[in-house]
């Protein structure tokens, strides 16, 4: 088969129709080499305008009759480089054996996004866009499977702190010696995110790697042969000996295999206050819930919102308010019993009833605007000096540190929602990486699977992120005093709360979810109804 004719105004590119792997790259330097390239195609430029012919030779006959499998004629929009935004559009000229499906909405491009488009007859092609801001260049590529070093990352890292954390792993594998490329796909809403990994596995598209948490999320990929096997790297940078707590590595070691690597620990078990409000309001900083509750309606007169939380996502802030208050109402030993044992005697008993009692207190504190407010609006209510308190996992803490702020005299923290009894759960983030066929792609990712974990990244992203490094080997000395409670705490492993996720299944941990956010919205749901209907639940857990 002949190679692909040369274009003027774009490096010349050879097709192996042959090899599994193919990329065609344009580089686009100025206007009138774009014109010259879109001419050379017969491409279109369209949207706000009528469709206007480049000029040109068309040789887009005898392209798509020498490459049927990119017999799709893409209608592409020159654009300012300020902002790309529907950068694919589909064209019905020249579509000849071929379908292309999906239009890319991308809004921004800090450095590399990508979007799959499904051909007719199964097969499917992502497009991959670079851009470099306010520059006069861009390299459009359209590959087949991603490039043995490119590595697409699914998670759901999209807050200003997040993202400048996920960020740290991204220049770390961007920079690593071997060409690798962090291919980034962020999605709000770790619910979403982790449906999105599914669906693309189970339609034969895994992602090189993908953001979980510690749990029974991802069980099923493992016991169906989904996740690539980490034991070869585990075992040369001695992660059974770094990682700390035990509980954090058990996560990823199943059956004497690593599946997974644990990035973090988070905890859940916080809450983050503003010194200038509770000072505005003439009351005292919060050492437990009990005195938030006693402070509050002086907060409200003094015209803040005095607790703020949101709704969003099936009501997974509320049900991590109502699972900190579960802790602080039972004790870890018996809230572990209720879960592993699935008392539904516990469930039901007076303790959780005082739960969803407080937990009605607590609406009457908060704005009318909850509903269908993500987490880290939320946060900046208290960042901004709006709201008074947030029960959020530590998380939080890289939103204020992004927002130039510190645990010194900008905001307060209280760990464990009693600062007499500070707990600490193993919650965090692990990264799981799913098997390919190219054995260069599984070495990238092996590559990528030591880094997260090295001292030099563990540092980095955790400052940011606002959690504790998985290593107890690395020097944390200039964290905040927050960050440091949280490290104190964690030594004595009578402080340490294990993470929901590993007692009950995604079902379960959904019925929760629609249950209290039912309560916290509907007052008519009494503490009882409510409290009978978690026993149910609970009895009846996977």
């Amino acid at each position: 088969m002949p190679g692909r004719p040369a274009i003027a105004g774009a490096a010349t590119c050879d097709f192996h129709l042959a090899k599994p792997q193919y990329t065609e790259t344009l580089q686009i330097v100025t206007s009138d080499t774009w014109a010259a390239v879109a001419g050379s195609l017969g491409l279109r430029c369209c949207r706000d305008r009528k469709p206007s012919e480049f000029s040109g030779e068309d040789l887009s006959g005898e392209f798509f009759a020498s490459f049927p499998c990119f017999a799709v004629q893409l209608c592409v929009l020159r654009c300012t480089m300020r902002c790309w935004r529907e950068d694919f559009v589909r064209s019905s000229k020249n579509i000849r054996t071929a379908f292309a499906r999906g239009v890319a909405h991308v809004t921004q491009l800090p450095y590399r996004k990508s979007v799959t488009f499904q051909i007719l007859g199964g097969t499917e092609m992502r497009y991959k866009l670079l851009t470099a801001a306010l520059t006069a260049t861009a390299a459009l590529q359209l590959a087949g499977p991603a490039a043995a070093t490119d590595l697409e990352v699914i998670h759901w890292w999209t807050s200003k702190g997040e993202s400048a954390a996920v960020s740290q792993f991204a220049k770390a594998f961007d920079n690593d010696g071997h060409g690798d490329k962090w291919v980034d796909s962020a999605i709000a809403l770790g619910e979403t995110a982790r449906s999105t990994v599914m669906q693309r596995v189970l339609g034969g598209d895994p992602p090189g790697a993908a953001q979980f948490n510690p749990g029974r999320q991802y069980e099923e990929l493992i016991s169906g042969g989904k996740l690539l096997d980490l034991t070869d790297v585990a075992t040369a940078g001695k992660w059974d000996e770094v990682i700390r707590p035990k509980a954090i590595g058990s996560a990823c070691l199943v059956d004497g295999h690593w599946w997974c690597v644990p990035v973090n620990i988070h905890s859940n078990y916080w809450a983050w206050y503003s010194k200038p409000v509770f000072e505005k309001a003439g009351v005292p900083e919060p050492k437990s819930m009990a005195d938030f509750i006693a402070a509050a309606p002086k907060i409200k007169e003094a015209g803040f919102i005095p607790f703020a939380i949101g709704g969003d996502g099936n009501g997974w802030q509320i049900q991590l308010l109502f699972q900190d208050m579960v802790t602080e109402a039972l004790g870890v030993a018996k809230r572990d019993e209720m879960y592993t044992k699935k008392s539904a005697e516990i469930a039901g008993g007076a303790e959780m009833k005082g739960v969803f009692t407080e937990l009605r207190t607590l609406k009457q504190f908060t704005d009318n605007g909850y509903a269908n407010r993500n987490w880290n609006d939320t946060t900046n209510l208290v960042i901004t000096g709006k709201a008074g308190l947030q029960v959020m996992g530590d998380w939080a803490r890289g939103e204020f540190a992004a927002a130039g702020m510190t645990g010194v005299k900008d905001f307060g923290c209280m760990i464990g929602l009693n600062e007499d009894k500070p707990v600490v759960s193993t919650d965090g983030d692990i990264i799981v990486f799913f098997k390919q066929d190219n054995p260069d792609v599984e070495a990238a990712q092996k590559r990528l699977a030591a880094l997260l974990i090295s001292p030099e990244v563990q540092v980095a992203f955790n400052n940011a992120k606002g959690s504790m490094p998985v290593r107890g080997d690395v020097d944390m000395s200039t964290a905040d005093p927050c960050m440091q409670k949280s490290l104190k705490a964690v030594e004595n492993p009578s402080n340490i709360v294990t993470a929901t996720n590993r007692f009950i299944t995604e079902n379960t941990n959904q019925q929760i979810n629609e249950l209290v956010a039912q309560f916290f919205a509907d007052d008519s749901m009494t503490a009882d109804d409510a409290t009978a209907k978690f026993s149910t639940i609970i009895g009846n857990s996977d």
